[in-house]
């Protein structure tokens, strides 16, 4: 029998259940509020396997320690899903987070747990409230059968630690500890352990009074006695018990249990027991029972099917290069004659009888055409299975880039009709193609860097996802007949979409319209770009979706520059995410973060900014969350702009402004600010309201740039309160000085 706990699975996620030999906490027991808490730096003893999913125990006298493991990188699609109960994310039998927490598989900080780098593992974001109520925190909810040993890993994020700190309390709310100083920032590249004994049977919980404390790793070890042994048990959670005709079973996942009555399990070797597979067969879709025999207790059993395909799909037009990814993998389907394809981007997947679909790519056969000429081409997909041969194909066009000339101004024009049934058709002596995205990859192969550009864009509504990566690129869409645009552009994704492999878009991922850095002097004007992942804030409220970020527009590419234009989201609308960007006469919408960037200096001058409705009385949103970067000299200006609110939006509690980080820059220039926008100052605790500048992830806005002058209005300030500054006469001709230089781009 192998000395090995089992692992367990509890709705279908993974968990790390593993056991150390005799392993001991040196800390100290939970302390009162005003003492010191026990830390450690050292990383869990090194195991013997690499794996991530890997356990062990010894056994003494029938007592046996069992330690319960979670961290993010379990939690990862490639190894289990993540289901979100009633009371949040099931990790196990002891751990549950709430469902307000973020896991973020991307964090990028290192943390070694049994010999394992988590340094792309990523992290559990509890992004606390203010208010003491432990059950309406972003929490850790400990659930334990007797007394043990907690352990957790954290850091703060960017900024001053001082207030970063951690709270326990038992289940009544009762506080058994603060910590009375911040944990240990961002800056340091591996977490701090902290180290608790539980002192009973009982539930806690683990959560921080305010933003910006990241989890990287939980365990709780608990001794337990053994006890007889009751029987065995199978697991086969980490097994794959689906097949497609054809195809053998592999049974390397799946892990037999011996079972004791004092509930804990030992994995049996192989040799302990036997699994018969008589009754599989390959070759015939049916229902198969693998049976397993140990010792003399009674027969147990699983079963595997065998699948018959349907059909196969191919998917080719968004493929992220895994979780979190700002690289996109795209198969165009216009190209200029004698152009090279790239079949990589290409995904084949098979439906299988039970309308599941399965990744058959490798298996596949993908045919690419010539492109030496001009036409309509198909690209072959196939696949073989069961003698059948299973068929699909993508159509490309391959068109003469000699229709393609330049006006009197030595730009090339193409237009965008979506009326338009043959891609490159000749319309007024302009090539014209049904969607914007199909334009660009023409212009993109068609033309150089330093060639001017525009698509003009027909009236109407586009649905596509688009990627912009030319560089001296206008669009120019049509106006209706009182001047506001008339393209929409729109797409429905948020951060918890998935493309075809699986991989979640993430909020930069999420955007209906993504103009990369490579675009270098993109202009865009009377055009509405949306998401319309969420269509209402009832529906929005509705969502699962635990990473709500539905990002309209993002802007990455310097010297940008956009003129009446609309943006219409909810969460994260604009991300105007890096160089210098200018927004003229646009009107932006949306309830939280709704124009956010980082390392970026942006001008929005005579713009409308609208809060919409939150459901709330006390939260009316925040209108922007700049982060700033090394880069960053002026921030974001809004300068001569309207600040308004929905129709139901309560009085003074919209939020001008959060800091992402302390580097934060905003500036309000003569703005117009209607009795929305709240005039309290940040820290004032007379009611539940929004501040005039909040705080974001531990970032307060006394410690980021934010400042105001010369606006109007019910929600304007005559004097400064905490969280801003009213800028001086000379200060703000400095500024704009400093803006007429920065965005010199802007006629």
């Amino acid at each position: 029998m192998k000395q090995k706990i089992g692992l367990l699975s509890l709705l279908s996620l993974l968990f790390l259940v593993s056991c150390q030999p005799g392993e001991t906490s040196s800390s100290s027991p939970l302390q009162p509020s005003n003492s010191t808490p026990s830390v450690s730096s050292e990383p869990l003893p090194p195991s013997s396997s690499s794996s991530p999913i890997s356990t062990s125990t010894e056994t003494k006298d029938k007592e046996v320690t069992l330690v319960y493991k979670a961290y993010p990188a379990l939690l990862d699609s490639s190894q289990g899903t993540v289901s979100v109960g009633s009371d949040g994310y099931k990790l196990n039998s002891v751990f549950t987070l709430s469902s307000g927490v973020t896991i973020d598989f991307a964090s990028g900080k290192t943390v070694s747990v049994d010999g394992i780098d988590l340094a792309s593992g990523g992290r559990f974001k509890f992004n606390g409230k203010s208010d003491s109520d432990h059950l309406n925190q972003k929490s850790l909810k400990i659930t334990t059968t007797g007394k043990g040993t907690f352990r957790f890993a954290c850091l703060g994020a960017n900024g001053s630690d001082t207030s970063r700190t951690y709270t326990i309390s038992k289940e009544d709310g009762t506080e058994l500890y603060t910590s009375p100083k911040g944990v240990s920032t961002a800056s340091s590249s591996t977490p701090d352990f902290y180290t608790y004994e539980i002192p009973e049977a009982g539930t806690y919980y683990l959560y921080s009074k305010v933003n910006g404390i990241n989890f990287y790793y939980f365990d709780f070890t608990q001794k337990v006695e053994l006890g007889d042994e009751t029987g065995f048990a199978l697991d086969t959670s980490a097994l794959d018990t689906d097949t497609l005709i054809g195809e053998d079973i592999s049974l390397t996942g799946l892990r037999v249990n011996a079972t004791y009555s004092s509930g804990a399990t030992l994995e049996l070797e192989s040799k302990d027991y036997t699994v018969d597979t008589s009754a599989f067969d390959k070759a015939k879709a049916g229902t198969y029972p693998i049976k397993v025999k140990y010792k003399n207790y009674p027969e147990q059993s699983f079963n595997v099917k065998v699948h018959a395909v349907k059909s196969i799909k191919a998917y080719y037009e968004v493929l992220q290069n895994g979780t979190g990814s700002k690289t996109v993998s795209r198969f165009p389907t216009v190209y200029k004659k004698n152009d090279t394809l790239d079949k990589t981007a290409i995904v084949v997947k098979a439906t299988r009888d039970d309308d599941v679909e399965v990744n058959v790519t490798s298996k596949a056969t993908i045919t690419l055409p010539t492109t030496s000429e001009a036409g309509k081409k198909d690209v072959g997909i196939s696949f073989i299975n069961d003698s059948k041969t299973y068929e699909d194909k993508i159509s490309i066009t391959v068109l003469d880039s000699s229709f393609l000339t330049a006006d009197s101004d030595g730009v090339y024009v193409v237009a965008v009709d979506s009326s338009i049934t043959e891609e490159g058709t000749l319309s007024n002596n302009v090539l014209t193609f049904s969607s914007l995205q199909k334009a660009h990859d023409f212009l993109k192969t068609a033309t150089s860097d330093d060639d001017k550009k525009k698509i003009a864009i027909k009236a109407g509504t586009y649905e596509e996802k688009v990627y912009i990566e030319i560089k001296n690129l206008t669009l120019n869409g049509e106006k209706g007949e009182d001047g506001t645009p008339s393209v929409t552009l729109k797409a429905a994704y948020d951060a918890d979409s998935k493309d075809a492999l699986g991989n979640p878009f993430s909020t930069y991922g999420s955007a209906s319209v993504s103009v990369k850095e490579s675009a270098d002097a993109f202009h865009a004007e009377n055009i509405v770009f949306s998401n319309s992942k969420f269509t209402s804030m009832a529906e929005y409220n509705r969502s699962n979706d635990s990473n709500k970020q539905a990002v309209a527009l993002l802007c990455e590419a310097d010297k940008s520059l956009f003129k009446n234009c609309s943006f219409k989201g909810y969460q994260d609308t604009l991300y105007a995410r890096l160089h210098h960007q200018a927004y003229l006469d646009c009107k932006i919408e949306g309830m939280t973060d709704y124009v956010f960037g980082e390392d970026a200096d942006i001008l929005l001058r005579r713009c409308t900014l609208t809060s919409l409705y939150r459901n709330s009385d006390t939260n009316g949103g925040y209108v922007c969350a700049p982060k700033g970067g090394s880069s960053t000299t002026v921030g974001f200006v809004f300068d001569s702009c309207t600040i308004q609110g929905e129709e139901s939006v309560v009085e003074g509690m919209v939020s001008l402004a959060r800091p992402w980080a302390k580097s934060a820059i905003v500036h309000y220039l003569n703005c117009s600010m209607s009795n929305v926008v709240s005039k309290k100052a940040y820290g004032d605790t007379s009611d539940k309201k929004n501040a005039r500048y909040e705080s974001m992830s531990g970032n307060k806005p006394t410690d980021a740039s934010f400042s105001e002058y010369g606006n109007t209005g019910d929600g304007a300030l005559s004097a400064a309160v905490s969280g801003m500054s009213l800028l001086r006469e000379t200060e703000y001709n400095s500024l704009i000085s400093t803006l007429n230089t920065t965005f010199d781009f802007v006629a």
